[in-house]
């Protein structure tokens, strides 16, 4: 298992964030010991920061989880299991979560997700 990975994000703003005057949710996911983390903090437009909060997944309450390259990044997708899980993460909707990652982390993000992706399939078989 790849212990101690890390890649940084930004979560996309949806309408409920812009009108709450929130300029961007910053991210970051690590992966370590059979579980998925989110170290999430919000920026308002004040540029006040709020304290990281850390949203944690085990590798059975993940439904999918892919990423996408893209021309300037790439995106990565997480689908939980139960969507309620979701409830207290701010910029989630619709069952998702998306991170976008910048061009310079595609290849980590890349990689990551693969791992996680086998990891996810061997503890379902």
């Amino acid at each position: 298992m790849l212990d101690g990975f890390v890649i940084p994000a930004t979560i996309k703003l949806g309408v409920p964030q812009k009108s709450a005057r929130i300029r961007k949710i910053v991210c970051l996911m690590v992966y370590t010991d059979g579980a998925v983390h989110f170290d999430i903090r919000t920026v308002a437009r004040n540029h006040v920061e709020s304290p990281v909060q850390r949203h944690s997944f085990r590798i059975s309450e993940i439904g999918s989880i892919s990423y996408q390259k893209a021309r300037f990044g790439g995106r990565i997708v997480m689908r939980p299991i139960h969507l309620a899980a979701l409830d207290s993460i701010p910029g989630a909707e619709h069952g998702e979560l998306i991170l976008q990652i910048r061009r310079s982390d595609r290849e980590q993000a890349d990689k990551l997700i693969g791992r996680v992706r086998r990891d996810l399939s061997d503890s379902r078989m």
